[in-house]
């Protein structure tokens, strides 16, 4: 077990991927020298910016010298700089930042305390806009990092995540095997599989969305509330996407397989995963009943409803795979 006094020891590296980010970059990297827990090195590695981006970090850079910028020579798109980024940083764990964001002064101070000998260590961010016509909403529930959702979900805030070497070490090693899934998902599933998260149920970081964001993740708030109406629309929109996109489904989650299969892992859910996975692949309606068997039986696994199953959990568990397509309306 890490103690306290232990953990302050172990150095930060703080990971920024940029491209464009000149409207918003000074109040992220002012965030980032605010910690309360000691930065180690900043390492910006910019993706081709064609404005002020590399300006405003060589300016800092001359103030702070734990600050370094790299520029590709070509551009190499978000999962390949990001990874690129990663393997330059030298601290004992590795903070993601968005070059758009405002961390909260005490969010790495408390990781450091929360992340003990877990491998990641990620929580809550309260997206904010300063645009019009962008609605957001804030859900205040727990988020649920069990490799069952994962598998199926992919949304992983990459943007509030503090993890260890290792973790990288062993995900880069897994590299011909990645699904076709973001840097952070892919982290996160490596994680879960060996039941590494640590969760901390506070807000750590200000997401910033806006019309240029990396990925588009806007809600409307009227959308998410569980009047009948929308509930009666939902499943049907569920059943319907379910219908259409699931042969590409298909294609992501045994890409995500053969990803797990090659994960050297003990842990109990690692197994789960890969049943799970596995049923659903079949063409056999045996087996999608076994699936949906499956699912209730651990439907607080695969929703929001962390803690003991309930009658409602089981229910959301037993049409857990069809409403699931949801998830893949943006990504195929």
């Amino acid at each position: 077990m890490i103690t306290g006094g232990n953990r302050r020891k172990r150095s930060i590296s703080v990971v920024m991927c940029t491209f464009n980010g000149e409207r918003y970059l000074r109040e992220q990297l002012d965030s980032i020298l605010r910690q309360t827990y000691p930065v180690a090195e900043l390492i910006v590695q910019d993706d081709g910016s064609t404005d002020n981006t590399c300006a405003i970090v060589q300016e800092y850079a001359e103030k702070y010298p734990f600050i370094r910028l790299y520029r590709n020579d070509a551009k190499l798109g978000i999962n390949r700089n990001f990874f690129s980024a990663m393997q330059r940083s030298k601290g004992d764990l590795i903070a993601i930042s968005d070059q758009d964001d405002v961390w909260e002064s005490d969010k790495l101070e408390k990781q450091m305390d929360a992340i003990g000998d877990k491998m990641l260590c990620t929580g809550k961010s309260s997206p904010f806009v300063d645009e019009k016509d962008i609605h957001v909403s804030i859900d205040m529930r727990p988020a649920n990092y069990n490799l069952l959702r994962i598998l199926f979900v992919g949304a992983f805030a990459g943007h509030a995540t503090l993890f260890t070497r290792a973790l990288l070490d062993e995900t880069l090693q897994l590299s011909p095997f990645f699904p076709p899934r973001l840097y952070d998902v892919i982290l996160g599933l490596v994680a879960a599989a060996h039941d590494s998260i640590v969760y901390i149920d506070a807000p750590l970081v200000r997401h910033r969305r806006h019309l240029h964001n990396a990925t588009k993740t806007y809600f409307s708030v009227s959308g998410n509330r569980k009047t009948i109406g929308n509930i009666k629309d939902t499943a049907k929109e569920a059943w319907r996407l379910y219908r259409k996109l699931r042969p590409g489904i298909l294609q992501i989650l045994k890409s995500e397989e053969r990803f797990l299969s090659e994960i050297h892992s003990q842990a109990p859910i690692r197994k789960e995963g890969l049943k799970i996975l596995h049923l659903y692949s079949s063409r056999y309606l045996t087996d999608f009943i076994r699936l949906c068997l499956f699912c209730a039986r651990r439907g607080n696994l695969l929703t929001f409803a962390q803690g003991r199953q309930t009658l409602s959990t089981y229910l959301r568990g037993a049409i857990f795979p069809i409403y699931s397509a949801l998830y893949y309306k943006h990504l195929l």
